[in-house]
């Protein structure tokens, strides 16, 4: 109706990095955007461990360096307003299980915004003709992305939103 001169100002890959990356700031996850499961992980007991609630360390390389940066970086009145928060944490918990599920969300925004998938992996799995995006087929991540892009309630969403399915 109004012709092909009329272009979206974004194109589907930046609208799903401006969704990502609003919705992660939202929720208080963008560390999740530019750090791995093992560095969420290790901040995560670090802060714990620091505002003294008993953690046993994990299994990663980088916990060690991390939780010297921690005990470095956290002032006393951080240290007291996390305490509550980090003594509710306990060895059950699993933060980087936590991370994978919070990055999920994060994906998903990102689908919802661009209505392509492909763009969503590019960024989260790695581009065509890298290692991770050969190995796709055994991603979990991807798949239940993709998982996502195919069932009802994405369509039900991006109807809501006004993004139209056909």
């Amino acid at each position: 109706m109004l012709g092909p001169e009329i272009q979206a100002p974004f194109s589907p890959a930046v609208r799903s990095a401006i969704a990502r990356e609003v919705f992660a700031l939202v929720r208080g996850t963008s560390v999740l955007l530019h750090n791995d499961d093992a560095t969420v992980a290790s901040a995560f007991v670090a802060v714990c461990r620091d505002a003294g609630t008993n953690l046993p360390s994990p299994p990663y390389a980088v916990f060690g360096e991390i939780e010297r940066q921690v005990k470095k970086a956290m002032s006393r009145r951080i240290r007291k307003a996390v305490a509550p928060v980090a003594a509710q944490a306990d060895e059950s918990q699993d933060p980087a299980a936590w991370a994978a599920a919070a990055r999920r969300s994060i994906d998903r925004m990102g689908l919802i915004a661009s209505g392509d998938a492909s763009n969503v992996i590019d960024r989260a799995i790695g581009l065509p003709g890298s290692p991770a995006r050969a190995a796709m087929e055994n991603d979990l991540r991807a798949k239940q992305l993709l998982s996502f892009a195919l069932s009802s309630e994405y369509l039900k969403l991006r109807k809501q939103l006004g993004m139209g399915v056909a």
